[in-house]
């Protein structure tokens, strides 16, 4: 995205940084791929404020979501044949789930259904869930669980939510969110969802992990839930 990396160069100035990907989403994965990855990464870190004062103008952010979703397309329409590679598959339809949170229904801020999209990830995830990293199939679940699968059977979601975590041994809410910030993630969009996802994993479960945590966040979560990038005023 050379021109909006210029417009976003020329309003952030030096704030305005490229972060490098974790293993799990730069390795076996295409050059292109790749790149379109990390500009989704480099934008949502200043936008969670770990430069200061995040703020986008609207326009802007619009050109930044118009520029991933054409080269993602681009590179590989989502109606056409998997990609061969899981890893390439895996944050390929990561990137679709996490511009399509982006467009969500305006007033009562709820996320869209793509009946598509929803089929692909779950295939994504049915058949990668061995094949990928566990942090990039924990970004996949968490970004779309509260969205694109939230109509899903939560008897075929919540199990495979659990199996990461435990792989991954995370115990608590701050612990998955640290390992989200990684990816392509909006604090004030996907934040309170998530947190709501991962306390709901476990309300009905025998087993002891700590979602006090995540309770408390969801308390405090309102009042930082908007996106000061999509409000126009």
């Amino acid at each position: 995205m050379p021109d909006v990396r210029r417009i976003l160069e020329s309003q952030i100035g030096p704030k305005f940084l490229t972060i490098d990907l974790p293993k799990s989403a730069s390795q076996d994965i295409n050059t292109v791929l790749r790149t379109i990855m990390q500009d989704a990464v480099s934008v949502t870190y200043f936008l969670n404020g770990s430069v200061g004062n995040a703020r986008l103008d609207p326009y802007v952010f619009s050109e930044y979501v118009v520029s991933i979703g054409c080269r993602l397309l681009d590179f590989h329409p989502l109606d056409a044949e998997n990609l061969k590679q899981p890893p390439e598959r895996a944050c390929h339809m990561g990137l679709a789930v996490f511009l399509s949170t982006l467009y969500i229904q305006h007033g009562r801020r709820r996320f869209l259904k793509y009946g598509m999209v929803g089929a692909r990830l779950k295939s994504t995830i049915e058949t990668c869930f061995e094949d990928v990293s566990a942090e990039l199939m924990l970004w996949l679940l968490f970004l779309g669980g509260p969205s694109i699968l939230a109509a899903i059977d939560e008897s075929w979601l919540m199990p495979k939510i659990r199996t990461i975590l435990e792989k991954l041994g995370l115990q608590t809410w701050q612990e998955v969110r640290s390992c989200l910030l990684a990816f392509p993630w909006i604090c004030g969009l996907h934040d309170a969802p998530a947190a709501t996802l991962y306390s709901d994993c476990f309300s009905s479960s025998k087993k002891v992990i700590s979602v006090q945590d995540a309770t408390g966040f969801l308390q405090g979560s309102e009042k930082s839930s908007n996106i000061s990038t999509c409000d126009p005023s």
